[in-house]
């Protein structure tokens, strides 16, 4: 039994060619300080999300698919009907498992410098090679917002497993035998989920790395206490193979000369130059914001 492949689908494709060779993430000044230091992000548990209709909205796409996928072979239609009473069941209470770590195709939208940023916080730019090191550790996609895209993701999730391999998806197993064949396309589904929201949010224009800790039980977790209690973290290397975090940019508000708080960090970066990637070896640290803040 092989596992979903991921990039095999069309529409999740596309959704990469859409992306430009640098995503962003907006932090406040504590939490630039901490990547800096660490090496590394902290990816938070799903059920902390901002957005509480989040989880409803990507389990209705996801049920609503299931119920109007059309499927002729009997062992097949079986094992989408216990996909479906298992996704009835326990689908939204297993979100507790799963981890995200959220970036930006933009590095000046008002909404997300008010919501992560606050009024003395950074955009952090990092190059399109961090594709590869999240690859290799969970799934890293942009998000989509579009809801007939979303459909056709989780269609041709379900056809991975479930339709004999006539189609544009290459050379695939049929799992319809297989009883383990529900298991499997739940864990794609439940992972996958988390690429989808409402149009209402597209223009956050959101990148999203998903690792789930419920099929990786030996993931190393941390906790602390946020405004809603207890939070569980996941501790995320950005260092690629050649031990470089590949940032590319350090975005500061357009304030004027940087602060105290900004030379700090400048300081900080020219310490760590070792491993920062392409923004230690500039002659300035900080790109200004392009306009003022709204």
């Amino acid at each position: 039994m092989k596992n979903t492949d991921f990039h095999s689908i069309p529409e999740l494709k596309l959704l990469l060619d859409d992306m430009d060779e640098k995503i962003f993430h907006y932090t406040t000044a504590e939490g630039l300080l901490g990547i800096i230091g660490s090496r590394s992000m902290y990816a938070s548990g799903v059920v902390h999300l901002n957005d509480a209709t989040e989880l409803e909205y990507a389990n209705q796409v996801i049920l609503e698919a299931i119920e109007r996928f059309e499927i002729g072979d009997e062992l097949a239609a079986r094992a989408l009907s216990k996909l479906k009473d298992l996704w009835i069941q326990v689908g939204m209470g297993l979100s507790q498992g799963q981890f995200v770590l959220s970036f930006s195709k933009t590095d000046d939208d008002a909404g997300q410098w008010e919501r992560y940023a606050g009024p003395t916080g950074f955009v952090i730019g990092f190059g399109v090679e961090l594709l590869d090191i999240f690859s290799s550790q969970g799934l890293f996609f942009p998000v989509s917002y579009d809801r007939k895209q979303q459909t056709a993701i989780v269609n041709a999730i379900l056809s991975q497993y479930l339709v004999d391999p006539d189609t544009d998806l290459g050379e695939v197993e049929t799992y319809s035998g297989d009883p383990l064949a529900s298991f499997y396309m739940f864990n794609s589904l439940l992972t996958t989920s988390r690429l989808f929201k409402h149009r209402a949010f597209r223009a956050e224009a959101e990148v999203r790395f998903v690792q789930s800790h419920l099929f990786a039980p030996n993931t190393e977790l941390s906790h602390k206490v946020g405004p809603y209690g207890l939070v569980a973290y996941k501790e995320i290397s950005l260092l690629n193979s050649d031990g470089m975090m590949p940032v590319t940019d350090i975005v500061y508000p357009l304030t004027g000369e940087p602060d105290e708080l900004g030379w700090t960090i400048g300081l900080l970066v020219n310490k760590h130059r070792d491993y920062l990637g392409d923004v230690a070896h500039r002659s300035t640290t900080f790109k200004l914001r392009s306009s003022p803040r709204r």
